[in-house]
């Protein structure tokens, strides 16, 4: 598989996974039916974007995983550079926390009734 059919595939995840339209399970499951795991790990470092496809996919990859599991502020990070919003570094990845699976839904505020 080719990298632009693998970003195409990570962008689709990542982004669906970011709004809610998919449950890490399910973005896991549809993980490994579209993208071989050795094709990333058998990329070159100096394939284009080889960096950012193996940080997406890998996170992806642990998204169930207690303790090795991305947290939301990561998979939002990863979507907006797919949007364009943001230029992946490796630097900025590595200061989001590991998740919790509490932060997965925002928090509901309560109603203030007057």
């Amino acid at each position: 598989m080719d990298t632009t059919n693998i970003l195409a595939h990570l962008k689709e995840l990542t982004l669906s996974l970011a709004v809610g339209k998919m449950t890490r399970q399910g973005t896991v499951e549809e993980l490994y039916k579209r993208i071989d795991p050795d094709s990333i790990y058998k990329m070159k470092a100096d394939e284009p974007q080889a960096d950012f496809i193996t940080e997406v996919f890998v996170s992806l990859e642990h998204l169930t995983e207690e303790g090795f599991a991305p947290s939301l502020a990561e998979i939002q990070y990863f979507a907006e550079c797919f949007e364009g919003k943001r230029i992946f570094s490796r630097e900025d990845i590595r200061k989001f926390p590991i998740g919790d699976f509490e932060n997965d839904v925002p928090k509901r505020q309560p109603k203030i009734s007057k």
